[in-house]
């Protein structure tokens, strides 16, 4: 069987990866492309790069507890019921606690402590992310309550049990819902953060 010469040739990466001019570069060497189009490297962000449509549109499409839960249930639905319980001067660091994740992604706890250098990278990342958006760095020790009081309700309520007992709980009806929501939350959180803080509305 005779073999065709063009089938042994070796790849030619810069054909392979060739960009039109008109078109964006989707091999961006140690970046990854957000929503809004920013090109961002995670291990070395800067806070410019940081924007909260990213954050919202992102965290409402990554799962939490490695997409195992009965439904969908997304690290901005999380970091919402944080939102809601957290006293007025904390609402903006309870709903961004876990902002890096849409860069990072989430990572389950389990799998998380054994991967080396994966919190050092998340705790720089969200020292810029603090202070692009203005959050207290690190995070106040009420935040940690609140999110393992979230931890717990949503392992009993949207993890062991059934869809059918989960959906009362749930007032997010999708993706789109969820984003709209954490967006809205975010504009609240920095007014009450003003008022908290200096007694009058930004």
């Amino acid at each position: 069987m005779e073999t065709n010469s063009e089938d042994t040739k070796p790849i030619d990466n810069q054909k392979l990866y060739y960009t039109p001019p008109d078109k964006e570069n989707l091999w961006e060497a140690d970046k990854i492309r957000t929503f809004t189009g920013i090109y961002i490297n995670p291990f070395d962000a800067t806070p410019e790069q940081i924007n909260i449509q990213d954050i919202a549109h992102a965290l409402a499409n990554i799962p939490r507890f490695g997409g195992h839960p009965k439904r969908f249930l997304s690290v901005a639905e999380h970091c919402l019921y944080c939102y809601a319980w957290a006293p007025d001067a904390f609402k903006l660091e309870a709903l961004l606690h876990d902002a890096s994740e849409a860069y990072l992604l989430d990572i389950p706890r389990p799998i998380k402590n054994r991967l080396p250098g994966y919190k050092e990278a998340e705790e720089r990342l969200m020292g810029v992310i603090a202070q692009a958006l203005s959050l207290v760095y690190p995070m106040p020790a009420i935040i940690k309550d609140i999110d393992n009081q979230a931890l717990v309700f949503e392992w009993e309520n949207l993890v062991l049990k059934d869809i059918r007992a989960a959906d009362r709980l749930r007032p997010y009806t999708n993706h789109e819902e969820t984003e709209k929501r954490f967006l809205q939350a975010f504009r609240q959180a920095q007014t009450l953060k003003s008022i908290t803080q200096y007694g009058y509305k930004s």
